[in-house]
């Protein structure tokens, strides 16, 4: 019954070939774009979650000059990681990761690249977050000073199809860095971002202590700190005992600030307000919602557009629905016959719709690419950016 209805439907269709043309491909259009929209917010939304213990993990931010005028930032001393595993029960792991402040130029024999997201991070960070390793040890890869990960896209830069694996590489200031561990590219998803990390020890090496003290030491606060919390810890005790562990280790009468724990969840949309963050991939929360509200909207229209016309081609066709009523067509039989019509347009209209976004969400994703340059050089530079 269901396939002759159907059989009934397409010759239905193809007879009122304008109106079937009309409000297909009205809902298509609908439907394309709140599958764009769809996606979009929930990739932004997905940010971080591939972590394991993504719930649990956390960046220490501050809030300094209360009582003047606030600002909300990221960044920490560089004594704090190893003080937070050393003082506090409740920190599972902590880690430093400092991005280098612009591309560092990176060599192998005579090759030289300037590689962007180049970071210096703690041996920890491999084993907090969930970045896969396709050589080397995610726990000892970065234990070691003079050593260093790099991602397979940077490697293959560099040394080509050859094992990368204990190479080695010229970073800053001529400082050789030996390669342990080669990872997965950063998923598109991720926060964090870089090329190649290399080792903290590297930094506190003594042949480096003089030359990085300032990014190790208590006063100066250069880096981005992450803790893993063991689970059921209260966020809000926790960041007042770091901020009493920072002020214990760095008292200054004139310059307040007090810590808290921003989760990792939140980083990616809820970072607008905290400076210092341009080194993360970061999205503003209000856009993301406000298109999921016009994607509903889109829907809605789209949908009383859909029922306004059927209803009106169903107005058309009372002749038609009168001669079946007189040769012994039942009310659910005509209610099913109107039914599968409905189902063959929504169906075509939602074939139609995968087809276009499939094509259109590569020029998407470059579109959305360029506009979130554009806002990182807006936080930047001002105004400036966008004229």
């Amino acid at each position: 019954m269901f396939y002759h209805n159907l059989k009934l439907a397409f010759r239905n269709l193809w007879r009122s070939k304008t109106f079937s043309f009309i409000n297909i491909l009205g809902l298509t259009i609908g439907l394309a774009c709140c599958l764009i929209i769809g996606l979009y917010s929930f990739s932004e939304l997905s940010f971080d979650r591939f972590n394991q213990a993504h719930s649990n993990i956390y960046r220490v931010n501050k809030i300094t000059n209360e009582k003047d005028k606030a600002q909300v930032d990221g960044l920490t001393p560089g004594q704090l990681a190893p003080a937070l595993s050393k003082n506090l029960p409740e920190v599972a792991q902590a880690a430093r990761f400092r991005p280098w402040f612009n591309d560092m130029l990176v060599s192998y024999n005579t090759v030289h690249i300037k590689l962007a997201d180049v970071v210096y991070a703690d041996a920890s960070l491999l084993t907090m977050f969930n970045f896969p390793l396709l050589k080397g040890n995610a726990q000892t890869a970065l234990k070691e000073p003079f050593t260093a990960v790099i991602t397979q896209s940077a490697a293959k830069k560099f040394f080509g199809s050859k094992d990368p694996v204990g190479k080695t590489l010229i970073t800053l200031n001529d400082m050789p860095v030996t390669i342990t561990g080669v990872s997965k590219d950063v998923p598109y998803n991720s926060s964090l971002q870089f090329s190649m990390l290399i080792s903290f020890a590297t930094l506190t090496a003594p042949s480096n202590a003089d030359n990085f003290s300032w990014m190790n030491s208590w006063s100066t606060q250069v880096q981005y700190t992450f803790v893993q919390l063991k689970d059921h810890t209260d966020i809000i005790k926790e960041g007042d005992k770091i901020s009493q562990l920072m002020h214990n280790n760095f008292p200054e009468k004139e310059f307040k600030y007090r810590t808290f724990l921003q989760p990792l969840d939140d980083i990616h949309l809820h970072s607008e307000h905290i400076v210092y963050a341009d080194f993360f991939r970061t999205n503003s929360s209000t856009i993301i919602y406000t298109l999921v509200i016009i994607a509903a909207f889109i829907l809605l229209i789209a949908s009383f557009n859909f029922i306004n016309l059927s209803t009106a081609g169903a107005l058309s066709r009372a002749k038609e629905t009168g001669v079946q009523k007189v040769l012994g067509a039942r009310q659910i039989q005509l209610i099913e016959k109107f039914f599968s019509e409905s189902f063959l347009m929504c169906l075509l209209s939602f074939l139609l719709a995968i087809s276009i976004v499939s094509y259109i969400i590569p020029f998407f994703n470059s579109l959305s690419m360029v506009i979130s340059m554009l806002l990182i050089l807006n936080t930047i530079f001002g105004d400036f950016a966008l004229l």
